[in-house]
Order: structure tokens, then sequence, then C-alpha cells
């Protein structure tokens, strides 16, 4: 996040202030405070409104190309699903954003899901807060009125199964240049942050960050202490293992990926694991009771 306001403050220095105010804001593992290695960039900007909507277009376009393009220089590849704020789908001004999202919302759009991941797992980095907050704020307001959102959220995330069968065998890849292997992010972590996402969303809760996130369900009363602490050592287990397969990678000259040999874990590392994905499966069971409590 850092570095996004950095860079930000440099792109304004070089093209002079703006003519409205403006917030940017970072999404994905950025948002969430949760970064692995080599991250893409994911970042939209809401405008203040202005009498003559669209008169500053040519400043923003140029701002935002000029962000993007220099992040990129610095190893944050652009976002192959264009979720930049130099795709005007996530450069909008205030009211625009409004009417945006609610009309995501009501028409149930195809990307719904998606595009409500990128929303709630945002946080303002550069610029006035008020103007993301009035964003979020109606985002919301539109969740509170529209709890089929979670629905089209949780039908995605419960396509997702851990890898262990029976007895606590690893599911491995069986084809491919990743055969005997699993991919500690892809079946594991990301599991964790959806199944909580959720959860926080359900009960309004605005925090990002996973931990922040199991952390307000614990004090709200919506999950179990020990459940709380399960879901964090899973969490802080698999981000570890992605961290340091990403890292071995690097170190050898090849592209970080999150895929692990699991013959190549110690004996207790594999119990860890295992441990980690038998969290994964109660969060996701947790989130399936909770669905039979909500009215839809």
């Amino acid at each position: 996040q850092d570095i996004h306001r950095r860079w930000m403050e440099i792109v304004v220095e070089e093209l002079g202030a703006p003519p409205v105010p403006f917030c940017l804001y970072v999404t994905g593992s950025h948002g969430r405070g949760e970064n692995l290695l080599a991250p893409d960039q994911d970042h939209g900007m809401v405008i203040a409104d202005s009498v003559q909507e669209h008169q500053y277009d040519d400043y923003f376009v140029e701002l935002s190309a000029a962000f993007s393009e220099g992040l990129a220089k610095i190893d944050f590849p652009l976002c192959t699903g264009h979720i930049m704020c130099s795709n005007p789908i996530w450069r909008k001004s205030l009211h625009e954003w409004h009417s945006q999202i609610h009309y995501w919302v009501e028409r149930q759009v195809r990307e719904l899901g998606r595009f409500a991941t990128v929303l709630f797992d945002a946080t303002p980095v550069y610029g006035p807060r008020e103007l993301f907050d009035r964003m979020i704020g109606h985002a919301f307001d539109e969740l509170g009125h529209h709890h089929e959102l979670l629905l089209v959220m949780k039908e995605e995330e419960e396509g997702h199964r851990a890898p262990t069968g029976f007895f606590g065998r690893f599911l491995t890849e069986k084809t491919g240049n990743h055969k005997g292997e699993l991919d500690i992010k892809r079946s594991g972590l990301l599991f964790v942050i959806e199944g909580i996402r959720i959860l926080a969303l359900q009960h309004a809760i605005r925090h990002t960050s996973t931990l922040k996130r199991i952390a307000a369900l614990v004090a709200d009363g919506h999950i179990h202490a020990d459940d709380g602490d399960y879901f964090q050592a899973a969490f802080h287990l698999l981000l570890h293992l992605s961290l340091q397969c990403q890292l071995k990678r690097a170190m050898q000259g090849l592209p970080p990926d999150t895929f692990i040999r699991p013959e190549s874990l110690s004996a207790r590392e594999k119990e860890s694991l295992r441990h980690a994905f038998k969290a994964v499966t109660l969060l996701q069971e947790l989130v399936g009771t909770s669905f039979g409590e909500l009215v839809l």
C-alpha cells in the first residue's frame, strides 16, 4: 500500500494538482494486506462529483495510465482481469459509482460475485478517504437490501474442496507440469479468505484483512473463539507455505508459484497441513450453516 501511495504522489507531482479531489484504492491481496510475491495490480479510483460531468476526463485518463504503467515498470504486472483505474469501469465519479453498484446488484450481472469481492476487499491509500467511505458505504447498503449477493458469493465458494481424501491423504494434480503437487494458495489459502469474507459481510463487518475479520467475528460472538483460533492458525500456515514455495523458486531464478510436493514436507509439516485443510472444511461447513439462518 505504501508503494502505491508513493507512486501516485510522484505521478500527481509530474502531472500537476488534480482539478477535483479523487481517492485511489487498492483491492485483492493489496487491499487485505496479504500480498504474496509478485502480485499483479488491483486498484480503482473514486473521483469527486463536479458540475459538468466528464469535463476532467483527460486529466484522470492520463493520470491513471501513468500510474498503471509506472507500477508495471517496478514489477507489479498489469492485472489480466483489467481491475485497474486505467480501466474506466474502475475509475468513476462518486455518483457514477453509486449507480454502477446498484446496477450490478439489481441486474445480477454475470460477474457480480467477482465485482463484489473487488469492492469489499478494497482499502483507500491516497486522497480523501471520505470519497471511498461514501462509495463503500453505498455498497454495504446495497448488500443489506440484497442478501442474494451473499448467496452468489457462497455458490462460487462452495465449489471448492480441500485437497484431502480418505485417511488424510493429499489429493495432488494427476497430470501436467504439476503432477504430484498441490497448489497451497488455490487449494487452501483462498478458501479461508473466501469463507471468512462471506461470514464477515453477512454481519456487515467492514475490515478487509482476513485476520481482522476473524477477530471481529469472534469479538461479536458470531463464531466461537476456539474456531477463530483454528482458522487463524490455518491461515498463518497456508500463507507461510505459500510464501515458502514462492521464495524457493525465486531463489532458483524461476517464476514464483505456490505448488508444493507433499513428500517434500516433514512429518510434522504434513500433519500441520492436514489440520489446516480440516479447518478449511470446518469453515466451509460453518458458512453453509450460517446460510440456513439467513432469510433471503
